[in-house]
C-alpha cells in the first residue's frame, strides 16, 4: 500500500498537469495540490502558471466564472455563503471589491477568491459625502426628495471602487477612489488615515471610470474629457483636467 501511496507521490509532472486540463473549477484544483505535499509543490498556484489578467463574471448567486485570456480557459469559484448577496463594484490586484447590501452601513468588503481572505479594510456607505441624514432604515441624499431603503442605496451608490494596490501586512500607502452617486463624482480614503470616504475638492462630476497608474489618478467623464490627480500630495490627491484633449474623430456625447 505505501508503495502504491509513493507511485502517485511520485507520478511525472507532465502527467499531472494533464490532469489538471480536466478541471473547470478553481475550488477543486485546490483540493488537488491538497493531495498530498509533493502535489502541492509540483503544481503552481494558479492553474497553467497564467499570468495574463483573468476576466472576472458572475454567473449565478454564490458563483464567479474566470476566463484566462491567454488560454482562454474558463474556471469556476464558489465565493464563500455569506457573500452570495454582496454587490461587487470592483477588481484589483486579484482582489474583488463589494459591498454587503443588507448590511447596516453598507459594509465595503476585501475579498480574495481563490484563497478566501476577507477583510474590511475600506469606509462603509454610510460615511459618503452625499448621505446627509440617516435613520435606522433609511437614507436621506440630496439628490432625492424623499428618504431611500437602505439596502437600495447600498446596491447603487457605487459605480466603480479600485485600490492602488494590494492589501498587505501593514496598508500604510494603501488607498481606494471611487465613482459614486448620481452625479458619478469622485472619493478617496485612505483606511489608515481615517474611516470615511472624502470627496476630491473639485467640483467635476459625471465619470464614467477611472484607474491608478505609476502614482496617479486618471479619470476619464462621459464626453471623453481626461483628467489626471497625483496621490503623493499630501492631504488629498490634486490636479484636473490632463492636456490630452478627446480624440476628434470619436463622437463623444453623455449616450455615446
Amino acid at each position: 500500500m505505501a508503495e502504491m501511496i509513493d507511485e502517485w507521490a511520485n507520478i511525472h509532472h507532465d502527467m499531472l498537469n494533464e490532469i489538471t486540463k480536466r478541471f473547470h473549477s478553481y475550488d477543486d484544483y485546490l483540493q488537488l495540490r491538497l493531495v498530498c505535499k509533493q502535489w502541492n509543490l509540483k503544481l503552481p498556484k494558479i492553474p497553467n502558471g497564467n499570468k495574463a489578467p483573468w476576466l472576472l463574471s458572475p454567473i449565478a448567486i454564490g458563483d464567479l466564472e474566470t476566463r484566462d485570456l491567454e488560454e482562454k480557459g474558463i474556471y469556476h469559484l464558489m465565493l464563500p455563503d455569506m457573500l452570495q448577496d454582496n454587490i461587487i463594484v470592483g477588481s484589483c490586484h486579484g482582489w474583488l471589491i463589494s459591498v454587503v447590501a443588507e448590511s447596516h452601513e453598507g459594509t465595503v468588503q476585501i475579498l480574495n477568491p481563490f484563497t478566501k481572505v476577507q477583510l474590511d479594510l475600506l469606509p462603509p456607505i454610510s460615511t459618503l459625502p452625499n448621505v446627509i441624514g440617516k435613520n435606522e432604515s433609511q437614507y436621506i441624499l440630496p439628490d432625492f426628495h424623499r428618504p431611500l431603503n437602505r439596502s437600495y442605496v447600498h446596491r447603487f451608490q457605487f459605480w466603480k471602487v479600485i485600490t492602488n494596490s494590494a492589501p498587505n501586512h501593514d496598508n500604510k500607502d494603501l488607498m481606494a477612489v471611487a465613482i459614486y452617486g448620481c452625479s458619478s463624482r469622485l472619493v478617496f480614503c485612505k483606511p489608515n488615515d481615517n474611516r470615511r470616504w472624502i470627496k476630491f475638492s473639485t467640483n467635476y462630476e459625471l465619470f464614467s471610470d477611472v484607474i491608478f497608474f505609476e502614482e496617479k489618478i486618471y479619470a476619464v467623464d462621459i464626453y471623453g474629457q481626461l483628467y489626471k490627480f497625483d496621490t503623493k500630495t499630501k492631504a488629498e490627491p490634486m490636479g484636473g483636467i490632463h492636456e490630452a484633449p478627446p480624440p476628434s474623430d470619436v463622437a463623444m456625447q453623455c449616450w455615446q
